[in-house]
């Protein structure tokens, strides 16, 4: 499931350089080179488990990986946002984020966790926030006639069923982990069928969309 993940996040990325001529002159040109980056962010880490290194993957993740997640994605919605109130609900979201980050640091970070959940479940609902304030915008003009050729659409939708769908599961990783075993590993097959969803749909952006 992992090595399909990885093929998927990949294509994606290979996808995003085919169609650059369309996006080169947009905000989105940066959107292939994030994948990339994400996709050897991922390479990596799979390194240093071969490596046994978990300490360095931990910090290389949670350090990295994980907040230029969060910022590109709110990056996204602040270029995408019409008018000053939403560009400012994408801050105000970007804030809350970064503070969260602080605190996990100073009060939650302990050696024996591998996840930042505390961080991340904060950065997960304000991107929820700007996500649902996209489809409220977006439901409200005239381009959700054309939905289809929407690239922010498609990687809304996507972006959506991940972060809502696995919300759960890394806001409580460490207790299921330790305590609920059957549940975590269930739940990861889950959290790999809404990382495939997410990269498809991506996908499927490229193809059909056009930049705004």
């Amino acid at each position: 499931m992992q090595y399909i993940l990885y093929s998927l996040e990949l294509i994606s990325c290979i996808t995003g350089f085919i169609y650059w001529s369309k996006i080169k002159n947009s905000f989105w040109k940066w959107f292939p080179i994030y994948l990339a980056v994400i996709f050897v962010a991922e390479m990596t880490g799979n390194y240093l488990n071969y490596l046994k290194d978990y300490y360095l993957k931990r910090s290389f993740f949670n350090y990295f990986v994980l907040p230029l997640e969060f910022l590109f994605m709110y990056w996204l919605y602040y270029n995408y946002a019409a008018g000053k109130k939403r560009k400012q609900l994408v801050i105000f979201c970007t804030v809350i984020y970064l503070v969260s980050f602080v605190v996990d640091q100073l009060y939650f970070n302990d050696k024996k966790f591998f996840f930042d959940s505390f961080s991340y479940s904060i950065g997960n609902l304000v991107l929820l926030v700007a996500i649902i304030s996209f489809f409220i915008q977006f439901s409200s003009g005239d381009e959700i006639i054309n939905f289809k050729s929407s690239i922010i659409f498609w990687v809304s939708l996507g972006s959506l069923i991940f972060y809502l769908g696995t919300l759960p599961y890394f806001g409580l990783l460490w207790l299921l982990f330790k305590q609920y075993k059957d549940i975590y590993t269930v739940y990861s097959y889950l959290v790999f069928v809404c990382d495939w969803i997410m990269y498809s749909l991506f996908i499927v952006g490229f193809i059909w969309g056009k930049p705004k």
